[in-house]
């Protein structure tokens, strides 16, 4: 008898639970009939849902290519000679000139000398500069432009730096070259511990002046840390850029001091 009792008791439990089973697949069906739906329609809702929060695509504004060209000429001309063999990849944005040491000897040295990035269209870069820095410096109404260069190695292959600005200034229609310059040569910096190091950082023009950040080392500071920082403006005179003023803008304490 109790042998039957939990064949009766488990049988109860089994029906119980086909009917549990059975009402679930009757509401899902109902629902479906109710709100039918393709695959198709699923997924062109999940495609329009991803489309709202993807960020529209950046487009570039090319440099035109003789600007290009007459940017890589002078590298060529400063950088390229029989002691040094130069590896280039170009894109659409970037023109990516590296030059290493050839080697006279079987141990012989045959590192990097220096890095070039030349830009090929408008971009912003990590610190959110734009490149080329577009306005009238010469008052004629028209923008003209300052292109950035940025380098390592300096073309001994060190663990240095320096950005060369290429001024572009417009004339009738077309853009042409004024003059080349350095960081470390418009920045104003007081102190000249190493000269190299010191550089100036254009972020705008505005009312005819070049604006941006210089960054000065005193003879305290580590290489990474320049101690001094100026809001520093640059103006064209007699077709040259040379500097016009400056203010503190940010002083950080040195270490034991």
């Amino acid at each position: 008898m109790q042998r039957c009792s939990v064949a009766i008791y488990l049988y109860t439990i089994m029906r119980a639970l086909k009917l549990i089973c059975l009402t679930f697949i009757m509401t899902t069906l109902l629902s479906c009939a109710q709100n039918p739906k393709s695959g198709t329609e699923v997924r062109e809702a999940t495609q329009k849902r991803d489309t709202t929060i993807t960020p529209p695509r950046q487009i570039y504004t090319a440099i035109p290519d003789t600007v290009v060209k007459t940017i890589r000429a002078y590298f060529v001309e400063n950088f390229g000679d029989s002691t040094s063999r130069l590896e280039e990849t170009v894109s659409d944005t970037l023109d990516n000139m590296v030059y290493y040491a050839i080697p006279k000897a079987k141990d012989d040295w045959g590192g990097f000398l220096i890095d070039i990035e030349i830009p090929k269209a408008d971009y912003q870069d990590t610190n959110h500069r734009y490149n080329p820095i577009h306005g009238d410096l010469n008052g004629d109404g028209v923008n003209d432009e300052i292109i950035y260069v940025h380098t390592e190695g300096d073309g001994v292959g060190g663990n240095t730096f320096t950005d060369y600005f290429f001024l572009y200034l417009s004339n009738n229609g077309t853009l042409q070259p004024a003059g080349i310059y350095c960081g470390f040569e418009l920045c104003n910096c007081p102190t000249k511990p190493h000269l190299w190091a010191n550089g100036f950082f254009p972020q705008k023009i505005e009312n005819g002046y070049l604006i941006g950040e210089s960054a000065c080392y005193t003879e305290n500071d580590g290489h990474c840390c320049p101690s001094l920082h100026y809001t520093t403006k640059v103006k064209l005179v007699n077709g040259k850029l040379v500097f016009a003023e400056q203010r503190v803008l940010q002083k950080k304490p040195v270490e034991g001091n």
